[in-house]
């Protein structure tokens, strides 16, 4: 039962942090300065990651048939939808193998997360200042949309926060910008759990299966309502709250942490 308890603040961690515009890796790097226990294990993350995949899928499961129905219909619009998709992926995939050891280093660096939150702070407070966009998707803003998400492997800078910042300061609707950073987050969160769970397995990492299913269902259901969260701040114009948060604890570590 213990090994229950130990993972559920893992888990309501990341349901939380990694739909919300607030960096789940930049909460990990704290939590591991603050208590110091090393971190959740690769397969433990790999699992998290899984369920939080499945909250996506569950939240936009109708426009994702209506997607893929298309594609086996050969509807146009449904196939530059998947090419936009596939060019940010692609972006997202090169940008990050090319500095993923940069990446790695500052995860050493709490004050090194404290400044990508301020980053990330300041780019939602001036993307809730946007007014509604009415520019279609092109491959152009799928392309920033990719490059954007690419820096989120920056401890301190979130995915879904630099992302939806970019669809929205690129002049894409708020509910299509929405529908296409959650798009795109389906690989993205796919391939990180399976590069965790690869380099889980290489290490011989031991697994307690009932624990893993039980923290990828928790991390499933608050990541479903973090979702509902998130799009209905951005459909309400209160992103600004999240930057508000990412100021005060960006300052207080840099404040206070030695």
């Amino acid at each position: 039962m213990s090994e229950f308890f130990r993972i559920l603040p893992e888990a309501v961690i990341q349901g939380l942090t990694e739909f919300l515009p607030v960096s789940s890796s930049g909460h990990l790097v704290l939590v591991d300065a603050l208590f110091g226990h090393g971190g959740m294990t690769l397969m433990t993350g790999a699992i998290l990651h899984l369920g939080t995949l499945c909250a996506v899928i569950a939240y936009y499961r109708k426009e994702i048939r209506v997607f893929l129905e298309g594609l086996f219909r050969g509807k146009k619009e449904s196939w530059f939808y998947f090419l936009c998709l596939a060019l940010s992926t692609a972006v997202t995939g090169l940008f990050g193998f090319l500095f993923a050891s940069r990446a790695e280093e500052a995860f050493s660096s709490l004050r090194f997360v404290s400044v990508m939150w301020l980053i990330t702070a300041v780019i939602l407070f001036l993307t809730d200042k946007r007014e509604e966009g009415v520019r279609p998707l092109t491959p152009m803003i799928a392309l920033f949309i990719g490059m954007a998400q690419a820096a989120a492997i920056f401890p301190g800078i979130s995915r879904s926060g630099i992302t939806l910042a970019a669809a929205l300061l690129l002049g894409l609707k708020r509910k299509e910008a929405l529908q296409y950073i959650f798009f795109i987050s389906i690989p993205a969160i796919a391939g990180g759990a399976l590069f965790s769970f690869k380099e889980g397995i290489s290490i011989e990492e031991s697994v307690v299966l009932p624990q893993l299913i039980f923290g990828a269902l928790i991390a499933g259901i608050v990541g479903y309502f973090a979702i509902k969260i998130l799009v209905a701040a951005t459909r309400k114009g209160t992103l600004r709250y999240f930057s508000l948060y990412l100021f005060i604890l960006a300052f207080l570590v840099l404040l206070f942490y030695n």
